[in-house]
């Protein structure tokens, strides 16, 4: 067996985590159709720093990197209840999923804003 490290994950890391991701994803999932390939779990960021573009560059960031590891579709997730569900909506989005989240024995409803065509991401709410 080749000699293989284990350590943490580091910032640098993050790329290459993608790309392995991406390759077992396809390689478990070959032939089966794709429905959203590529998923954010949730976003979160500091009131002080929201309405100002900040999360459309962190999608957008993400978004490039999918498509660059050739998944054409994405997938957020947030809470239901989450007021600030119309940035998702200026995005194009449209809920294409509803489960529930469990955090502490609390299940919470979540639903999936979905994009057929992540490339769309990168040119909608500018």
């Amino acid at each position: 067996m080749t000699d293989i490290s284990i350590r943490p994950a580091t910032g640098e890391d993050i790329e290459r985590i993608a790309e392995i991701q991406a390759a077992c994803w396809r390689s478990a999932y070959r032939g089966r159709p794709e429905e959203y390939g590529a998923e954010i779990y949730t976003i979160y960021i500091q009131e002080a720093y929201q309405r100002n573009g900040l999360g459309k560059r962190l999608i957008h960031n993400m978004v490039s990197k999918f498509l660059a590891l050739h998944y054409s579709s994405v997938i957020i997730w947030t809470f239901r209840n989450n007021p600030n569900r119309p940035f998702y909506d200026n995005l194009g989005g449209k809920v294409v999923r509803k489960s529930t989240y469990e955090i502490d024995g609390v299940e919470y409803d979540v639903v999936g804003y979905g994009w057929e065509d992540a490339r769309r991401l990168l040119s909608e709410g500018e």
